[in-house]
């Protein structure tokens, strides 16, 4: 059976308004959001969901769906601050992405929420990923030290 995007598009427009949709040439859906973690005057972090082409599934850490930051450039950020940031993992080629969940946390499909058959996964980890972005920059900043870093998120 085909899933049904359509929810995930629904709820990325509700919650994401500014978010472009696209699909990839490989036919995996995808979306890009621009991510201002500290407000307006803070830096900006553009971010992408990609869902894998078995969306949607919990056998991974984050599920089917990857967030990668486009820029700033994870790996780069790891070197200013020299070291490993924590829920960065990598895909098959080597891509960092953020964590946005345990696998038990993820929920995958569609569950009924307030009368809706609602629940978007790709605006679940969305919001997770901007969690992290905001954790990252807090953590540039000093504003939190390594203890707190580490579990944070």
């Amino acid at each position: 059976m085909k899933y049904n995007y359509e929810p995930e598009i629904v709820a990325m427009k509700c919650f994401f308004p500014y978010s472009n949709h696209q699909l990839l040439e490989d036919g995996r859906h995808s979306w890009d959001v621009i991510a201002k973690p500290m407000g307006d005057k803070g830096p900006k972090y553009h971010l992408m969901a990609v869902c894998d082409h078995n969306h949607p599934h919990n056998n991974t850490y984050g599920g089917s769906v990857k967030v990668y930051c486009l820029n700033p450039d994870l790996d780069e950020i790891s070197k200013k601050i020299n070291k490993r940031l924590p829920h960065v993992l990598r895909d098959q080629w080597g891509n960092p992405y953020i964590c946005t969940g345990k696998k038990e946390n993820f929920h995958s499909g569609q569950k009924k929420a307030n009368d809706h058959q609602l629940v978007s996964t790709v605006a679940h980890a969305i919001g997770r990923a901007i969690g992290f972005t905001y954790a990252l920059q807090c953590y540039m900043d000093g504003v939190i030290g390594d203890e707190l870093w580490q579990d944070y998120y």
